[in-house]
């Protein structure tokens, strides 16, 4: 993989890992919570992180990032398999990404609405849906009465 998109791949590596952790809080039953108002349940709130995230790899190879997909995701009743979920997509964004080589990481361009962008904003971009979600994470395990595990408390 490219230095510079190495660099983006730990930092979403890291990130990842704490989601992980905070999966590892949640049972089965927390995944049909919702805050009330019309808000999406848990497992919905996964599933469309998840399909963001499919967006963004399907950008790699389409050169378009689309993320209007017409069949989002089904929602999860179990949390191993949102798990497997993301684990598979960020195999697929680890091998789309180190498919990228030398000066393309600098020349490569995606088109997102009417604008060209480099991949490298592409994926800071990726990184940063990932840190919404987390945000919108852990007030949703607040709500549902899931304690923060210590990670979580130390970053946030």
């Amino acid at each position: 993989m490219n230095e510079r998109l190495t660099g983006l791949w730990d930092w979403w590596f890291w990130h990842r890992q704490l989601t992980g952790e905070l999966l590892d809080a949640l049972e089965d039953g927390h995944l049909a919570f919702s805050p009330a108002g019309g808000l999406p349940t848990l497992s919905l709130l996964c599933a469309n992180m998840a399909d963001t995230q499919r967006a963004y790899v399907d950008s790699l190879e389409t050169r378009t990032l689309d993320l209007g997909a017409p069949e989002p995701s089904a929602e999860a009743t179990q949390v191993d398999d949102i798990r497997s979920r993301f684990s598979d997509l960020d195999r697929q964004l680890n091998d789309a990404l180190s498919a990228i080589h030398g000066e393309e990481v600098n020349t490569l361009r995606i088109q997102r609405g009417e604008e060209q962008i480099p991949v490298f904003i592409l994926m800071s971009s990726l990184v940063e849906s990932l840190l919404i979600f987390h945000g919108k994470l852990s007030i949703y395990a607040r709500l549902a009465g899931v304690a923060l595990p210590p990670s979580w408390q130390r970053f946030i």
